[in-house]
């Protein structure tokens, strides 16, 4: 009823990657600054091609701009733990209300990625056989339902937690997500990630997204995988928003820094 797009239709086979934010790999999984997390989806079409959805553990996104968000990033890098006050990343928060509630915003540690939900921060339009088309969001979420870590399990928590535990999880049967379309109503602006969408807006699932099974090389494909959030297929076609524009660009860099190491 949403989208003509083949693999809403039957099931396909699918590749997906888990990830912390920042591009240090170093960091805890259980560190306050390693949420929110990602999960980068990519279905392999029935007639051959591709298609990817890309989403993260927040509902919202920090800035509405490439530009804002160049600039977040630099605020960041740019404070120093004797930086003076304001800090430039105070400064950068101080004007800018998405971002400041985006960092203020709890974000518990997962229990386990089986156990997190994603949401897709930028919409796209779907279009189905009938030529009728809607916006909308992807959604994400676990049919283990969302469980996280107590303050005392944090603490206790191994480094690299999460991806030590879904290996066994999936051992044990598949880590199940139901992926829905979160419709836009009348006046959502279509454009602005900062801008989240009512929870009474109406949803259509898409399908669900099982995971059985472990790639044999997972840390060597790790490296390699470059998604695309553009890579799209007939009945799915992007928004305007101009971070999602931008996001293929800053991801084939992404993909070239991990290949080289530089």
């Amino acid at each position: 009823s949403l989208s003509k797009a083949v693999h809403f239709a039957k099931a396909v086979p699918v590749t997906v990657r888990f990830s912390n934010p920042t591009g240090v790999p170093t960091l805890p999984d259980a560190s306050p600054n390693a949420s929110p997390h990602g999960i980068a989806i990519r279905f392999q079409l029935p007639e051959g091609g591709l298609t990817d959805i890309v989403s993260i553990s927040f509902n919202g996104f920090p800035v509405a701009t490439p530009e804002d968000f160049l600039s977040f990033l630099n605020s960041v890098a740019a404070t120093k733990p004797d930086s003076p006050k304001p800090t430039p990343v105070e400064q950068f928060l101080a004007t800018h209300p998405a971002a400041m509630k985006f960092v203020k915003a709890p974000k518990p540690a997962p229990e386990s990625f089986g156990t997190l939900a994603f949401y897709g921060v930028n919409a796209f339009q779907f279009t189905n056989a009938k030529g009728e088309s809607q916006y909308a969001r992807y959604q994400i979420i676990p049919l283990a339902g969302m469980q996280a870590l107590t303050d005392a399990e944090v603490t206790k928590a191994a480094p690299n937690y999460l991806m030590d535990e879904l290996p066994q999880r999936i051992a044990k049967g598949p880590v199940q997500f139901r992926i829905s379309a979160q419709l836009a109503g009348k006046d959502d602006p279509i454009n602005d990630g900062t801008k989240v969408w009512s929870d009474s807006n109406p949803q259509i699932e898409l399908g669900i997204l099982s995971l059985d099974k472990m790639s044999p090389d997972s840390a060597a494909a790790e490296k390699k995988l470059a998604f695309n959030p553009l890579l799209l297929t007939d009945g799915i076609a992007p928004s305007a928003d101009p971070v999602l524009l931008s996001r293929p660009i800053a991801y084939s860099v992404s993909v070239i820094r991990r290949l080289t190491g530089k």
